[in-house]
C-alpha cells in the first residue's frame, strides 16, 4: 500500500501567484525554478474510508510523515517516495489524536472493544513504542500534547479538563465543571509553547488553565465552538469564531480580527507567519497571512481536521478529498513551500 496523494499544477500556481500585494509572503512561496510547488508523491489508490486520518504530523525531520487513522492504526510514510515504512495497531478505534510540535510524540484517544475500554495513550514516535496510558470513562472531545511530550491535556464530555504528566502518569490538575452546566461540554484545549498553561474554549467562554491548577476566565466568545491556537512565540492567540480573532496571550485583549470564518482547525507555520485553515465541510482550506488575514493560497480539496507544517517550515501536509476521482476519495497532499528570501 502506498500513500495516496492528490496534487495538481493548479495548486502550485495558486500558492505562487495569489496575494500579489503581500510581497514578502508571495516571495516565501515562490518557486525558484521550474520544479513543482508541491511534493509530488506517487499517486495510489484512495485511502479506505475507515482509514481516514484523524491526525497527521511530520516526524522530527521532514522525511517522515505520520498519519493516525480512525480504524486504530498508526502509519509512518517516507515523504520522498510515498512508501509506507511502518504500521502499528494501537486500538480498535481512535477518536482524537495529536502529534507534538517537535514531531517526537503522539497522544491518542483510543477505544478498545473487548473488553470495552477508553484511554489516552502516549507514543514515542522515534522508538515506535507506547510510553504511557491513562484510562478515561467519558468521551474525549479534544486533547493536546506539549512540545517535548511531557504533558497531556484531555477535554472531556463531562465538562472537565484533565492535565497529566506522561513520565509518571501523575494527574497534575483536574478542572471540574468549568462552565457550571452552561451548555456545551469542554471543547478545545491547546498548550502554550512553553507548556505552562492551556487555552480552553467552550460554552461561550475562553479560559486560561495553568499547570498549577488555576482556572482564569478571560473573555466570552462569539460562538460556542471556538478553536484556538497559540502563535509559536507564545505572545498571541488565534481564535476562530464568527471572525478570526487574534488576542494578546497575556491579557486576552483583542489585537485585530479578519475573515475568513467557519474554520474548525488552524495550524501555524513554525515562524508564525502563515496560518493553515481547514474545515470538515465543503469550505475550501486556505493558507493566509497570520498578520493580516490576506489569502495566500487556496488549497484544493483540503479538508479538516488535519494540517501540519514540518518543523523547518518547508512542507505543509493536509488531508484532501478528491470527488472527481470518485466520491469521497481520501488522500494526503504535501506541498513544498520555497525557502523565505531576505
Amino acid at each position: 500500500q502506498a500513500i495516496a496523494v492528490f496534487a495538481t499544477e493548479d495548486a502550485a500556481c495558486a500558492i505562487e501567484e495569489s496575494a500579489p500585494e503581500d510581497a514578502a509572503l508571495r516571495d516565501a512561496l515562490r518557486r525558484e525554478d521550474d520544479t513543482p510547488g508541491y511534493v509530488c508523491i506517487p499517486q495510489g489508490e484512495p485511502l479506505p474510508q475507515d482509514s481516514a486520518p484523524v491526525a497527521i504530523g511530520f516526524g522530527r525531520n521532514a522525511g517522515a510523515l505520520f498519519t493516525v487513522s480512525g480504524d486504530g492504526n498508526l502509519h509512518r510514510w517516507e515523504v520522498a517516495t510515498g512508501k509506507l515504512a511502518a504500521s502499528i495497531t494501537i486500538g480498535d478505534m481512535i477518536e482524537r489524536a495529536r502529534v507534538s510540535p517537535d514531531g517526537n510524540w503522539l497522544a491518542a484517544a483510543v477505544v478498545k472493544r473487548d473488553p470495552f475500554r477508553r484511554s489516552v495513550e502516549v507514543w514515542d514516535l522515534q522508538q515506535a513504542s507506547r510510553a504511557c496510558e491513562m484510562d478515561f470513562g467519558n468521551s474525549i472531545l479534544d486533547l493536546d500534547i506539549s512540545d517535548g511530550g511531557e504533558l497531556v491535556a484531555v477535554a472531556m464530555s463531562d465538562q472537565t479538563v484533565t492535565l497529566w504528566e506522561t513520565k509518571t502518569g501523575r494527574t497534575l490538575a483536574r478542572f471540574d465543571d468549568l462552565y457550571n452546566g452552561g451548555g456545551s461540554a469542554a471543547n478545545h484545549v491547546r498548550f502554550s509553547p512553553d507548556g505552562q498553561r492551556l487555552a480552553n474554549t467552550c460554552a461561550g467562554q475562553l479560559r486560561w488553565l495553568t499547570v498549577g491548577g488555576r482556572s482564569e476566565p478571560v473573555r466570552k466568545t462569539a460562538t460556542y465552538h471556538a478553536p484556538v491556537q497559540f502563535f509559536p512565540d507564545g505572545t498571541r492567540l488565534a481564535m476562530a469564531e464568527d471572525r478570526m480573532r487574534v488576542l494578546d496571550a497575556a491579557t486576552g485583549d483583542l489585537l485585530y480580527s479578519f475573515d475568513p470564518a467557519g474554520r474548525e482547525w488552524l495550524e501555524f507555520s513554525p515562524d508564525g507567519r502563515l496560518l493553515a485553515l481547514t474545515s470538515r465541510g465543503d469550505v475550501a482550506a486556505e493558507l493566509v497571512s497570520a498578520a493580516s488575514g490576506k489569502r495566500i493560497a487556496d488549497l484544493p480539496n483540503g479538508r479538516g481536521p488535519n494540517a501540519a507544517f514540518s518543523s523547518d517550515g518547508k512542507l505543509l501536509a493536509m488531508t484532501t478529498v478528491d470527488h472527481a476521482l470518485q466520491p469521497g476519495s481520501i488522500f494526503v497532499t504535501v506541498w513544498r513551500l520555497a525557502p523565505q528570501r531576505p
